[in-house]
């Protein structure tokens, strides 16, 4: 080992413990989000209204569990058998 290797090694490590921070972190925050997505929108219908006041445009949908991985913008592991948005939320 070099002594420039040598000296990079902390700083490595460093960046590794800041991984997997921000992915505790990430963790956290959407564990809060679909509590929150389940106590106020999950089963409710939502009315999405858009345009302008004189041509209003409108969609209807409905909040359901397996909306909210796309919400949370996850892509699941596909190399996981039984993965599915229900089962992530």
């Amino acid at each position: 080992m070099s002594f420039a290797t040598a000296k990079l090694l902390p700083f490595k490590f460093i960046r590794e413990v800041i991984k997997i921070v921000r992915k505790f972190q990430a963790i956290d925050i959407i564990s809060r989000a679909a509590n929150m997505y389940d106590k106020q929108m999950n089963q409710k219908n939502l009315l999405i209204i858009f345009g302008n006041l004189s041509k209003p445009n409108f969609i209807e949908t409905q909040a359901l569990p397996r909306n909210f991985l796309h919400l949370t913008g996850v892509e699941l592991n596909k190399d996981v058998n039984n993965n599915s948005p229900e089962k992530f939320f």
